[in-house]
């Protein structure tokens, strides 16, 4: 996606790499960690590529986890998620859905290589009909791309009974800068914060709180749980962090 931060840390961030004896690696540390501690999957890629169909990596770990009774989130951007419901429906989980627009059509535009938006809010509503917990992270949120309250609306209309919903507006790095003013030219123009915050570019704060002021009065009307990623702004969100595993029963 043009806007992911991971290669500004990861030397070619969106070159798929296989981990050798994966699955043997991950029965031996598994059994290492402190099953107080949640799992996640996962933060800096997908957990369902599309080589996962073919490899089952990811239904593996699931399985595993199951085992040993971890409490799982899973973020991803993949209607593949819905092979593993067997699985899901046995853990204490969470799965979080990043979506950024409901047209497929303005989405690519963005998310070049992601799967279609409207698979993936098809996606989410199938497992909350399972009673799988689900999150949708409306992440990043671009002005001018997807900062309308009818945007969230559309996208949350057929997620009645989501679990989380999560925002965070959009912070700049070199290099996603670079691929987001190709289609975005007028974010160079848009109020920056003159001192970056842990290496991050942010939007001045009250051109922040006005959008998101607005987007969550209308997520609101589909969701009580409200999470806000890096923002501050603790009177708009009402969760422990912006990750819904910690909502969960720990």
């Amino acid at each position: 996606c043009r806007y992911c931060y991971i290669t500004s840390y990861i030397k070619d961030g969106f070159k798929l790499r296989l981990k050798e004896n994966y699955i043997q690696t991950i029965k031996r540390e598994i059994g290492k960690i402190n099953k107080i501690f949640p799992v996640n999957l996962s933060s800096s890629s997908d957990p369902y590529p599309e080589v996962e169909k073919k490899l089952s990596f990811t239904r593996e770990t699931l399985s595993l986890l199951k085992e040993r009774n971890f409490i799982v989130s899973i973020i991803t951007k993949s209607p593949l998620v819905l092979r593993d419901i067997d699985i899901l429906k046995e853990l204490n989980s969470c799965v979080s859905f990043t979506i950024t627009h409901y047209k497929d059509e303005i989405a690519k535009k963005v998310e070049l290589f992601a799967p279609p938006a409207s698979e993936r809010i098809k996606a989410a509503e199938k497992l909350i009909k399972e009673g799988i917990k689900v999150c949708i992270r409306i992440d990043p949120v671009i002005p001018g791309y997807n900062d309308k309250e009818e945007i969230v609306g559309r996208i949350l209309k057929n997620l009645r009974g989501v679990f989380m919903v999560v925002f965070s507006t959009y912070k700049a790095k070199p290099d996603n800068f670079l691929r987001m003013k190709e289609i975005f030219p007028h974010l160079e123009n848009l109020p920056w914060e003159k001192k970056k915050i842990r290496g991050y570019r942010y939007l001045s704060y009250d051109f922040r709180r006005e959008i998101l002021e607005k987007l969550v009065k209308e997520a609101k009307n589909y969701c009580n749980r409200i999470g806000l990623c890096r923002e501050g702004m603790q009177d708009l969100k009402n969760t422990k962090s912006c990750d819904p595993v910690f909502e969960l029963n720990l």
